[in-house]
């Protein structure tokens, strides 16, 4: 697990750098929930590229039902970041029922809103696509090597 936190906790730094976000270090725990978040969805994407370059295959299947399969496994990535996710959102929602908040709070708040916004629109939009895989990219590819 400590690796897990560390790697999540590299991988969110430099996510939120990429995506131009502001996410400071004050709660460690946010962080490596976020970090985890990232490591779900850049596994499953290493998942489905693999697979589609050949390096991935179980068992005695050919490429193109590998490239499927790993749908299967980052549909499932996906949908437990996005839930991941929402358990965070959910640990925030006390926050709207407070009457007089500082600015600085106002702002981290939008802060983390924004973000927690975004990143559930990319898991749902992974979600979607590695389902497609998942459905049609045993097809998908043969229609490649086809071509």
């Amino acid at each position: 697990m400590f690796v897990l936190k560390i790697i999540g906790m590299l991988f969110i730094g430099l996510f939120a750098k990429i995506a131009g976000w502001e996410l400071s270090g004050r709660d460690a725990r946010l962080s490596y929930r976020l970090g985890l978040v990232v490591v779900l969805l850049v596994g499953g994407f290493l998942i489905l590229l693999l697979s589609f370059s050949g390096f991935l295959t179980f068992g005695g299947d050919s490429q193109a039902q590998a490239f499927g399969r790993s749908g299967s496994l980052a549909t499932v990535m996906s949908l437990y970041a996005k839930h991941r996710l929402d358990l965070i959102g959910a640990n925030f929602d006390f926050i709207n029922q407070v009457k007089d908040r500082h600015p600085a709070f106002e702002r981290m708040y939008a802060n983390l809103e924004m973000t927690l916004g975004k990143s559930g629109r990319l898991c749902l939009f992974f979600a979607v696509v590695s389902a497609l895989v998942w459905g049609y990219g045993d097809i998908f590819l043969l229609w490649i090597y086809k071509y």
